[in-house]
């Protein structure tokens, strides 16, 4: 899941905070490439540069807010400033804040464990003396999939365990399903949006492929895991059309029930659309899947049931046993990367949970509890380390609307971050302008292609985009630029914040 970089710039982050050379200095001393010539940009010209872009592009009714930075140095005065310490929506640049939190408060290394435990049911009336009930114990994991689903039950079965009596699945460590409040409804039924529980699997999405046809025909529809598609029922209302019409497709669910609604349209010979629907009862689906899972590699179950212990009482049983299979997650290091780079919300709203956990001494809380104190985490991390700016944050990704963020609170979350031990491991989990993640296909061909490391978010009417800036001929910048109240496309959006970019990469000193 790591992200590859030019070796050129392999060695600089380890440095940064960590010896006497200055992190601009440092940066400098390194190769850059050849870049094509541009125009060049005097300091002082670029608050006027940065205005007329955006007041072309954005018109009277949208916001838009800006902060330029020499990197290193966050008590310099700002090269370009405009509303940088006003609200704005920030979308998936609130997963900067997020991510910057749980990597100092939980360090690289931390990884989440999936455990099975079996668990003598001898003292239950009626049942084999030799019997056990199969405990599955989640603790959040937000990268478990159906490969790790299919390593407990091999372990399992080397395990050569007694007749199982009972499936139990042990919600109570990030507790079950949680829904944001504050998401909207569009929102929760997607993938993107899918709720957050103690076993998640497959990030709580269920995929589905739509392939065009012949002209008038419906959209052919393949569910990503046909064993779980069969359970669905489908109202397919989309249709093919003609290359010369537009393409769009929607993708929704029922709450309550497993009906899935396709409605839009794409054009005969196109490229297939992918899209995915919540799983809404997570917990629920994954006993499920585990038991098929355990019934394949020849161990018997029957009875899968979801079982939230109360958070007081006495301690369930598997907790005075050894699991007997366990599934380890990547490091955070490794997750990092899907949660910036990748701008998995699923993630960042499962590291929200995790930085509850460090501050909340109750073996089982309930998942809307560990969101709070989530929350208050972020800035009781951040904030000693001088992110001072106002931002309040109501999810850990960003799909709420309610997070309003500074773009000086962006900014200096990437100055701390630059001059953390654990830089490295920041930089390197962002998308890399034109290589790598979100960025992948903005500015390629430019001079800030493979020189901008960062994070984009968008939403209806919001666009931004925050990251480091190393521009061919001038010393590195921390860059945040964020627009809301638009009635643009997001790729007109877009294409405003690259231009601002694009500007500031021309800065030279004069």
């Amino acid at each position: 899941m790591g992200l590859a970089f030019r070796s050129a710039r392999r060695s600089l982050w380890p440095l940064l905070g960590s010896s006497g050379l200055s992190i601009a200095a440092a940066w400098a001393a390194l190769p850059v490439p050849a870049t094509q010539a541009q125009p060049a940009l005097c300091p002082a010209q670029l608050n006027h540069t940065l205005a007329a872009i955006a007041e072309d592009a954005l018109g009277e009714q949208a916001r838009w807010g800006a902060v330029v930075q020499p990197l290193g140095d966050p008590d310099a005065d700002s090269l370009a400033a405009h509303r940088s310490q006003q609200y704005f929506t920030p979308a998936s640049n609130v997963k900067l804040l997020t991510s910057a939190a749980a990597l100092v408060a939980l360090g690289p290394n931390f990884q989440i464990t999936t455990s099975l435990y079996a668990v003598p049911t001898a003292s239950r009336t009626g049942l084999a003396a030799d019997s056990v009930d199969l405990w599955v114990v989640g603790r959040g994991d937000p990268s478990f999939d159906g490969a790790d689903l299919q390593q407990l039950a091999q372990q399992a079965r080397q395990a050569e365990l007694p007749p199982i009596n009972q499936l139990v699945g042990d919600e109570r460590y990030l507790g079950d399903r949680f829904i944001n409040p504050t998401w909207d409804w569009e929102d929760v039924q997607s993938g993107y949006g899918a709720p957050v529980n103690s076993l998640i699997l497959d990030q709580n999405a269920i995929g589905v492929r739509l392939y065009p046809q012949a002209v008038g025909e419906p959209l052919r529809l393949e569910w990503e895991q046909p064993e779980i598609g069969r359970q669905w029922q489908v109202v397919n209302q989309s249709v093919t059309v003609a290359e010369t019409e537009p393409e769009f497709v929607r993708v929704g669910r029922a709450w309550e029930s497993p009906l899935l609604r396709v409605q839009g349209q794409l054009r005969q010979g196109a490229a297939l659309d992918r899209s995915a629907v919540a799983v809404t009862e997570p917990g629920q689906q994954f006993l499920q899947r585990l038991a098929v899972a355990l019934r394949e590699a020849g161990v018997t179950v029957s009875n899968p049931a979801l079982l939230i212990p109360p958070a007081t009482g006495p301690a369930p049983p598997h907790l005075e046993n050894s699991a007997i299979a366990t599934v380890i997650s990547p490091p955070l290091s490794e997750l990092l990367v899907a949660v910036n780079a990748q701008s998995r919300n699923l993630y960042a709203e499962a590291l929200i949970r995790h930085l509850g956990r460090t501050a909340i001494t109750n073996p089982a809380p309930a998942n809307a509890v560990l969101f709070a104190a989530g929350l208050a985490q972020v800035k009781a991390t951040l904030t000693p380390l001088g992110v001072t700016a106002p931002y309040q944050i109501a999810d850990g990704s960003g799909l709420s609307r309610r997070s309003l963020v500074t773009p000086l609170a962006l900014a200096q979350t990437l100055q701390v971050m630059a001059q953390h031990p654990h830089s490295a491991v920041y930089r390197r989990s962002l998308a890399v302008a034109g290589e790598t993640g979100t960025l992948r296909s903005r500015f390629r061909g430019t001079p800030v292609a493979g020189r901008f490391w960062g994070k984009s978010g968008g939403l209806t009417g919001v666009s931004s985009l925050s990251g480091y800036l190393d521009p061919p001929s001038y010393p590195p910048l921390v860059v945040s630029v964020m627009i809301d109240h638009s009635d643009l496309s997001g790729s007109m959006r877009r294409q405003t914040i690259d231009a601002m970019v694009a500007a500031i990469a021309r800065l030279t000193s004069c």
